[in-house]
Formats: structure tokens, C-alpha cells, sequence
């Protein structure tokens, strides 16, 4: 197929005898054309390319939207000219930014740096979004534009993009959705989001993904166990930590994970209600057994919980580094505790519970990662 214009010095110089807006608009309209067809020669691409850099700078917004227009999708569009219109006002950018296979990452990524919010949408809804481009939309923190990215298939998402948007803005039910209906999770970031979706989303997000029944099961089990560790350690009274340990209990909740996890989180209070109720005594008295028993009084009322044997030596080796730090000191309960208790209990994986000990471990090794009110710990 022929190009439109034949170009040559003297039929540009026709094109842009033209002094009015609308005719040097269609030069630019004939330009881009002609180098959009990969038909010209190397001197004619090269003149070109010339002209529309000079077009793309002319003072009128209809002229560089001709440009933009009809040189969106040109493989041949100089990188400098396609950078000069992706920084140009939204009505001349918006098809450069949405379309131009010459824009690198590190020019997307200027784009979103400097951008507006329309703008940032626009790089979302490109065809192909390589993580690198879409960390940067998600650290924008511009919910539009990430909503946008959620929903392009064409986008490729990190996972540590895909922890920053559920740290972030995982709470929002749009987002949910969207997050949901991703292609292809990674199991990681599956988990995570079973955590904070809301439950009607899970059979939603477990028939997207394609998760083996058991797999699900368990996802599902892990996350809901994180949110009650999580609202156990909220609860503020003795009386209050009691009675959700006994609701617990009475609904067969009271899982010996879950009492793993509120003991490597530094919920003490927790704790000892929970290992009152599963004994059948009173609080005060497991709190006793807990303080001063030593390892052969915890023992004793580990048998007394009904608690399966295997958790023993994990529940031992946590309270013993209590019992180091001093449980009135351990009260105010400092990560570093929680990284010395993951460290000991590691040795374990092989010997106890394996799998469902080493969940407990990822999941508390997380939530220290960020902090458990969501912050980042230095």
C-alpha cells in the first residue's frame, strides 16, 4: 500500500505553506499518515519525523491533537515527539499515553510522577502494563487509576503490588471485586485477600482462581483466623477476651492455631482466657499456671485444654520465652519478641504441625512486616 503524500523538501514545504491552524492541522494529519504506513524511505521517515517534532510544539492545541491523533499508534513515531505529547495538555496526550508502543516504563512512569489523575487512568488502560509501570500507578495511590489497572487483563501486577493495593485499599468492596475477578492470583496474594474480602466474595474469588477444594478450605479457615486473632487482640477488658473466647468455643473456633497465633502476637490476655475456658477453670487460675507454673504446670494444663499433642512443643517453646522476658514486662508486647518466638519455633516446622504451624509462622511474619496497625516497622 502506497503512503498518502509523497515526501520530498518541496512537498513539505507546500504542506506547510498553508498559515491557517486548520490547514497546518491537516499536515499533520498527512504526515503522521504517511509515517504511520512504513512505506516511506529512510530519508522521507526521517524528514517526518522532523516535521511533526516541529508540529507537536506548534502554539495551536489543534494542531498537536492532529499530531496526536494520527500518530498514536506509529511504531515510527519518534520517542522525543511521543514524550513531548504525552507531556502536552490532556486533550493532545490522552491517545498518545493510551496507545503509543514508543513510550518506554521510565517514560510512563514520568508520566505518572507528573500526572494528572486522567492521565494516570490512561497508562492503566494500555494494552500491555508491565509491573514495573503498574507498582508505580499503585504507589500513586490514585484509586481511579488503580481500578483501571485492576480491571485491564493486559496489566501485569507484582506481588508486592497486589500487598500494597490490599494493605491500602483492600477495605473498599470495588476494589474487592476487582481483585477478585484478576486472572490468575498468585496463591500468596490469594491468601491474603480471603483475609479481608467479605465472605460472600470467597466462593466468588475460589471458582476465579481454580483452587482445589482443600485449598480453599484451608485459605478460607487461615484467613478467619487472622481476622479473630487480630479482633481478639482489640478486645481491651478480661471480661470481654473471656467471654469471645467462650463464643469461640461454643461455635468449635477456639482452634489450637489461633491460640498459636495470638501468642506469637503478644495477646496474653487472650491467651490465658482462652486455655481458662478449654480447661474448664477459671481464668485467674490458667493465668496462675501460665506465671508461675513453670514448664511442668503448663504441661498439665496443656492435657487439661484437650489440645492435640503435637502443639505441645510449639506452645511450650512460646511460653518459655515469656517466661524469660517476664510476664508483666511482656504485657507490652514488642515486635522483636514476636521475631525471637518465630525464630525458635521455625525448628518445629518438621516435627509438629508442618504445613498449618508454618501458615501460622507466614501470616504473624506478615503482619510484623507492616506493622499490625498496618504501618511499616523500621
Amino acid at each position: 500500500m502506497n503512503s498518502p503524500v509523497a515526501l520530498s523538501k518541496d512537498s513539505v514545504k507546500r504542506l506547510l505553506a498553508d498559515p491557517t491552524p486548520r490547514g497546518r492541522a491537516e499536515t499533520a494529519a498527512s504526515i503522521a499518515q504517511a509515517l504511520s504506513y512504513g512505506s516511506l524511505r529512510q530519508t522521507e521517515r526521517q524528514l517526518a519525523g522532523e516535521i511533526l517534532e516541529l508540529l507537536a510544539r506548534d502554539l495551536e492545541v489543534s494542531v498537536r491533537q492532529a499530531v496526536a491523533e494520527h500518530a498514536k499508534s506509529c511504531p515510527f513515531l519518534p520517542r522525543t515527539v511521543a514524550c513531548q505529547l504525552a507531556s502536552d495538555v490532556e486533550s493532545v496526550a490522552l491517545p498518545v499515553i493510551r496507545y503509543s508502543s514508543v513510550l518506554t516504563d521510565e517514560d510512563l512512569i514520568a508520566v505518572i510522577e507528573a500526572g494528572t489523575a486522567t492521565k494516570l487512568a490512561a497508562v492503566a488502560s494500555r494494552d500491555d502494563v508491565t509491573s514495573r509501570v503498574s507498582d508505580a500507578l499503585i504507589a500513586s495511590r490514585d484509586q481511579s487509576a488503580i481500578k483501571v489497572l485492576l480491571g485491564n487483563d493486559g496489566a501485569q501486577i507484582s506481588e508486592t503490588g497486589y500487598g500494597r493495593v490490599i494493605t491500602d485499599f483492600g477495605a473498599f468492596r470495588d476494589i474487592q471485586r476487582l481483585l477478585v475477578a484478576r486472572p490468575m492470583l498468585p496463591l500468596s496474594v490469594t491468601e491474603k485477600l480471603i483475609a479481608v474480602i467479605a465472605e460472600d466474595l470467597h466462593e466468588e474469588l475460589v471458582r476465579k482462581q481454580e483452587l482445589p477444594p482443600e485449598i480453599a478450605a484451608e485459605l478460607i479457615r487461615q484467613g478467619s483466623e487472622r481476622t479473630l486473632a487480630q479482633a481478639a487482640k482489640s478486645e481491651g477488658s478480661e471480661a470481654g477476651a473471656r467471654e469471645l473466647a467462650k463464643r469461640l468455643k461454643s461455635q468449635s473456633r477456639l482452634s489450637p492455631t489461633l491460640l498459636l497465633r495470638s501468642l506469637c502476637l503478644g495477646d496474653l490476655r487472650f491467651f490465658e482466657a482462652a486455655m481458662g475456658v478449654l480447661a474448664g477453670i477459671p481464668v485467674a487460675s490458667a493465668r496462675t499456671v501460665l506465671q508461675d507454673g513453670g514448664p511442668d504446670g503448663f504441661r498439665k494444663l496443656f492435657r487439661k485444654t484437650g489440645l492435640p499433642d503435637p502443639m505441645l512443643r510449639p506452645f511450650l517453646i512460646a511460653t518459655e520465652l515469656i517466661q524469660e522476658v517476664g510476664w508483666e514486662k511482656a504485657q507490652t508486647w514488642r515486635p522483636q519478641y514476636s521475631h525471637i518466638m518465630l525464630d525458635r519455633l521455625s525448628s518445629e516446622i518438621e516435627t509438629s504441625l508442618g504445613p498449618e504451624l508454618e501458615a501460622v509462622m507466614a501470616s504473624v511474619n506478615r503482619l510484623l512486616a507492616r506493622g499490625q496497625d498496618g504501618r511499616v516497622l523500621n
